[in-house]
Order: C-alpha cells, then structure tokens, then sequence
C-alpha cells in the first residue's frame, strides 16, 4: 500500500509542477504540443485545448512539450520569448510545488490546528525490555535541549562500553 501513497503523492506532486510550465507558456500565446504525466509507454491520451493530454506507464517524472525549446523551432513559440516570458515559464512549475505545500498545510492547519512548539521532546511510550525502559525512561517525560543539563545515556548499549555523560545540546562535533 506504501507503493501506491508513494505513486500518488509523485503523481500529484508531477501533475501541479508541469501544469505551472503549461499555464505558464498557454498565457503568454505558447503552443504546448504535449503535456505528460509518467514517462515511457503511453497509457492513456486526449486531444483538448491543443495539447495532447497523456498519462505515461512510469509516474515518476514529466513533462510538458512547449513549442520552441528544440533547435528546430528557433524564432517560435519559447524561443520568441522575451526574457522575463521565458524565466516564467522556467520557474513557474516550482512555483506551483511551492503553492501547492502552501495548501495542504493551510488544509492541514485549519482541519487539525498549528501544532504548538513547546521546545521539548515528550516521551509517549517506553517499549518493555527496551534500552529506554533500562535507562529509566517513562511515558510522558520530558527533556528540553535549552536546560544546559547533562544527559546520562543507558549504562549498556547493546554490549558496547560505558561512555562518558555526552554534553547536551551539542553540534555534530560536540561542542556546545
């Protein structure tokens, strides 16, 4: 099932992003001969608007065919383009892929709430028999980075040595 959310969200995601380089070219009078979601053999096709519309068998790309991006369409369509004409249609699909996280997380938000930032990590389960559990950790401890105090790790790691209390926060180096 994990397959197929992965399929969907690249879907989703491929389909906004080339729907900006498409708006994008088609408002400033750009023919655009194909639009694709996938790449490879193409399942499914339609003719509307002047573009060929087709879902392709392998949804991890696309693209949109514009009309003078190849040599041999020099002085027509994108190649015509002034040059602020041809950086829309350049950044427009990142653009929508910014949009569209914009969205969802206003979706998210509104239906959920902002989740409040507490600047703790909260403990919500401690497995038994578990490094945690030895280490005397409980559901619903806290522990905030910003307290300066000294984290003292589990006394055994899965047969490892007993280390030092390890400075926390600390950067990769181990400096505070």
């Amino acid at each position: 099932m994990s397959l197929f959310w992965f399929l969907v969200i690249i879907g989703v995601s491929v389909f906004v992003h080339e729907l900006g380089h498409y708006l994008a070219a088609r408002l400033q009078g750009v023919r655009v001969k194909a639009f694709s979601v996938g790449f490879g053999p193409v399942l499914w096709r339609r003719e509307a608007w002047g573009t060929e519309w087709r879902l392709s068998a392998i949804p991890l790309g696309g693209y949109a065919d514009i009309e003078g991006l190849l040599p041999e369409e020099k002085g027509r369509g994108y190649d015509a383009l002034p040059f602020l004409g041809k950086l829309l249609v350049l950044v427009a699909g990142v653009a929508m892929n910014v949009l569209l996280a914009w969205g969802l997380l206003a979706y998210l938000f509104s239906a959920q709430g902002v989740p409040e930032a507490t600047g703790r990590a909260v403990i919500l389960e401690v497995l038994p028999g578990s490094v945690a559990e030895e280490a005397g950790l409980k559901p619903g401890t806290s522990s905030s980075p910003w307290t300066g105090s000294l984290w003292k790790g589990p006394r055994r790691l899965s047969g490892s040595k007993p280390r030092a209390p390890t400075p926390w926060p600390c950067s990769a180096r181990g400096r505070r």
